[in-house]
């Protein structure tokens, strides 16, 4: 929905009651018009084309049906809002599982070092972050917004596979060799990231990629869980146990929840 829907809908809601008045009134006048019209009352001329009367109930034979269509169109929007928070919200808490889970099988992976989130797949090649989990409630911000091509996800998303990747390594080779290399590397080496994109992530050890594909048929990308991690030691558990049990079946559990909620999110 884009702004500009949300604002008329908001405006719509802050005047809903005389609207509502309104309506009742004109839907009255509607049915005793036509009454009365049909009964010549209180003369014939009254109910002619054009008079006051006639186009009042004109009025009110427009205006009913709109504003009953108005509603319709309402209803089904805030039943679509409520299937999108419980998906969010049931996506969020399996994510919320899988950062459980895997923090459990790995003795020195911490909960607060560890976060778990689905990102959708925009059909303009950029991502939808739909739900997450992560303690404290702040992570390491990079100023960089995600997209097809563009670090582990994005590049997982471009080739399309399932990737892990240990940042250190990478971000080492910066140091050495700086910069302008960097740059100069091929993007597939870099994940498609610049030399000062990947400084911008220092905080972050590893990344896991994870698909979601659709539980329909043909399966179709959906979007991505991502598995980032932001402690010295305990990545390669972590990656080893994203694609193990239970981890896989929290995984399939989200594209299920994903494919469920494609039509509102």
């Amino acid at each position: 929905m884009t702004r500009l829907h949300r604002a008329i809908r908001e405006r719509l809601k802050s005047v809903e009651v005389p609207l509502f008045v309104i309506t009742f009134l004109l839907g009255a006048y509607l049915a005793v018009g036509n009454i009365l019209d049909a009964a010549n009352v209180p003369n014939k001329t009254t109910w002619t084309p054009w008079r006051v009367w006639f186009v009042l109930l004109l009025v009110a034979a427009v205006w009913v049906p709109l504003y009953a269509l108005y509603q319709t169109v309402e209803a089904r929007l805030q039943s679509r809002e409520k299937r999108d928070t419980q998906a969010r919200r049931d996506l969020a808490l399996t994510c919320q599982q899988i950062v459980c889970a895997i923090a459990d099988a790995c003795p020195t992976v911490a909960v607060n070092d560890l976060a778990a989130c689905v990102w959708r797949c925009r059909d303009d090649d950029g991502f939808d972050e739909v739900a997450r989990f992560y303690l404290p409630h702040h992570r390491p911000p990079t100023g960089m917004k995600w997209h097809k091509g563009k670090g582990v996800a994005g590049w997982a998303w471009a080739e399309n596979t399932n990737l892990r990747s240990d940042l250190r390594p990478l971000i080492a080779r910066l140091d050495e060799i700086g910069a302008a290399a960097f740059d100069a590397l091929a993007p597939s080496e870099r994940f498609g990231l610049s030399a000062a994109e990947l400084d911008n992530t220092r905080e972050y050890t590893g990344i896991c990629a994870i698909r979601l594909f659709s539980t329909n048929t043909p399966p179709q990308l959906l979007g991505m869980l991502i598995l980032d991690y932001i402690a010295d030691q305990g990545f390669d558990c972590v990656a080893t146990q994203a694609v193990a049990r239970p981890v896989k079946v929290y995984t399939g559990a989200c594209a299920t929840l994903l494919t469920e909620a494609s039509a509102t999110l």
